[in-house]
Order: structure tokens, then sequence, then C-alpha cells
């Protein structure tokens, strides 16, 4: 039977998402070891950035739960608390509905183990299905499990989320502009694999901005079936000594939401900001690509490998084919667009 987010999805208008918890949590909130932390530090903060999505008319907010999974908390000496972050992540969100008064849906995030090695397969299955299993049990309404590079972990961490819970899955990795994870995945294959599981959405968030999640969703959109964008704002620039996104603007959204629902998507939200980064990290062996001419990092201190990528330059393509008609339209909005926005959350790297 279909929940009401999977009938929101089919037959009502698209849902919007909110915004990137990590970086503006770690920027209102000061020595956190990391975003999941202000669930028991700082909970009015969660509450009053839940309320504020809420009430600039975000359909669904994600739980600040993202690197809150046994593997991320015991680097940071915050296992004995996994529990209790979890928990009150849910809590927090849900009382923030209620301050808010509106009816809006609240999705678990579960993100990346980060560092696995040593790990087996059940191993890390079993951190999954923990963390989902305290987050089903609070009363998400849905799980957002999202910022992946390798499919098989993304794989593992659906099939360890659906052994203790029925609710509603979407699914997203993170793209480049050539629409390729940093492991070499690229959008059409991960789209084959995640379709016969029958999940809510599948999708591309965080990456290297708008343009990156336009390819990846041009790449997957081939059945119809219901997809979601939650991409990054973009690359950052310094002026004056402050980091600023050019594209932080609503009519700039504007037009990329229009676009990403005419490619099938019926979740559009936001990730964070990207910065430039000062090094290089490499993928996997077995997928690394020959050459990769730059490299961009998320700010927030949530992100699982703070890198995404972007390679040579490829021949047409559909998903290069949406990222130049995609351009054409967007650099028309960034030409109308209100004066550069900055990002208040962001922080130069």
């Amino acid at each position: 039977m279909s929940s009401r987010f999977e009938e929101r999805l089919a037959n009502g208008p698209a849902i919007v998402g909110d915004g990137g918890m990590g970086v503006l949590v770690t920027s209102a909130v000061p020595r956190l070891r990391c975003p999941e932390e202000a669930n028991l530090k700082a909970p009015e903060s969660v509450v009053t950035l839940h309320t504020s999505f809420i009430r600039a008319g975000a359909d669904l907010i994600e739980t600040n739960t993202f690197g809150a999974n046994r593997r991320k908390l015991a680097q940071l000496y915050l296992e004995a608390e996994l529990e209790r972050i979890n928990a009150a992540g849910v809590k927090l969100a849900r009382e923030a509905r209620e301050v808010a008064g509106r009816e809006v849906f609240i999705a678990g995030s579960i993100g990346p183990l980060g560092d696995a090695q040593g790990l087996s397969p059940e191993q890390r299955a079993a951190i999954f299905a923990e963390q989902a299993e305290i987050l089903d049990g609070r009363g998400v309404d849905l799980f957002m499990i999202e910022t992946f590079y390798e499919l098989d972990e993304l794989e593992t961490a659906i099939a360890a989320t659906r052994s203790v819970s029925g609710l509603p899955i979407v699914a997203t990795l993170t793209f480049d502009e050539g629409a390729e994870t940093l492991a070499g995945v690229t959008a059409a294959e991960a789209a084959e694999r995640l379709r016969p599981l029958e999940l809510a959405a599948i999708g591309a968030n965080h990456g290297a901005g708008l343009h990156a999640a336009l390819a990846a969703l041009e790449a997957m959109g081939l059945d119809g079936a219901p997809l979601a964008a939650l991409p990054n704002v973009g690359l950052a620039s310094l002026s004056g000594g402050r980091v600023i996104y050019p594209h932080a603007t609503p009519e700039y959204f504007a037009e990329f939401a229009a676009h990403a629902s005419r490619l099938g998507a019926r979740l559009i939200g936001g990730c964070c900001g990207t910065t430039r980064s000062r090094s290089r990290r490499s993928a996997p062996p077995s997928r690394k690509r020959a050459s990769r001419a730059r490299r961009s990092t998320c700010s927030s201190a949530s992100c699982p490998s703070r890198s995404s990528a972007r390679g040579p330059t490829r021949p047409s393509s559909p998903a290069s084919s949406a990222r130049a008609s995609g351009s054409r339209a967007l650099s028309s909005t960034r030409r109308r667009a209100a004066p550069t926005t900055r990002c208040w959350a962001s922080r130069e790297r």
C-alpha cells in the first residue's frame, strides 16, 4: 500500500525539500564535534533552523542525523550517544513541525559510513540498520539515504533499512558535472541498478552544483519514475575577503526547479555550498578516472568525503546535452537575477 508521501510524489505538486542542515548547524553552534551533536547541545538552534525552512515553504525537512551512525560517531568518541542523538533528531524535527503549524514530511537522514575499511558487508549493514531502526521507531515519515558515491554501499544501506522498516526510501548519489560520482559511477548506471529496488525516488544531491544535478537527472529519468534533485548551490568565489555564491538567488533556483521538474524531479530542494579544495583525494583505484582537472569540496563538516570532481571534456551525450541546455537557461536567469548573495553559513576553507 502506498504511503502518503508516495501518493504525493505520484499525484500532487512537486515536494519542496529543505537545505543543508549540517553547514547551518555548524555555523550557528560553535565548538561542535559534528553537526549532529547539536541535537543534544543546542536543540533550540536545530528547531529554529527546521522551523525557518518550513516557514520558507519546505514541504519536507530532514532530521539532523546525516552522520549519526556508529562508525562516524565512534571516531569522535560519541558512539555512546548514538541513540540519544538520533532520537533527538526526530523529536526536534517533529517539534519544529508543531511550532510551524504546517503538515510537512519528516525524512530520516542517513549518510555513508565514511572510512569503512576493515568492516565486513554484514558489519556495514548492521550499522545502517541500527540507525534506521532508531529513526523509524521515533516517527519519521520516510528515509533519505543520501550523498553516496559507491553503489555497493548505497545498496547495502537500502537493504539494511528495509530489514527494519517498511517506510518509503529516497536514495541519492553525488555527481560531478559529467553525471558521474567520485567513485566512477555514472547516473545511468545508478538508475539501472536502483530502479528494480522499488524506491520512492532516486536522484542527485550535494555534488558540483545545479548543472551537475540536471545532467544526472537527464541520464536517470528514462522511465518516468519520480526523481529527486537536492544539489549544492555551486562553487563559491572570494569577494572582499568573503565567500560568496553567485547563484544563490531565488530567481536562479526557481529556473533550476523548473528544469528539474521537466526532467522528472518530484522532490526538489537544496544541499549546501561548495568551495574549491586545497587537497586532492583519490577515488578507489579500480574506478578512478585517468584525469581529474578540478575538485571541489563542501563547506559542511558532515560531508562524507568532502570531494566531488569534474573530469575531462566528454563527447556529446544526453547528460551533456541537458547540462548545455540547462546552462543556457540558467545563465539567462543569472543575468536577470538579483545581486550576488552571500551565504551566511559558509566559511572560507
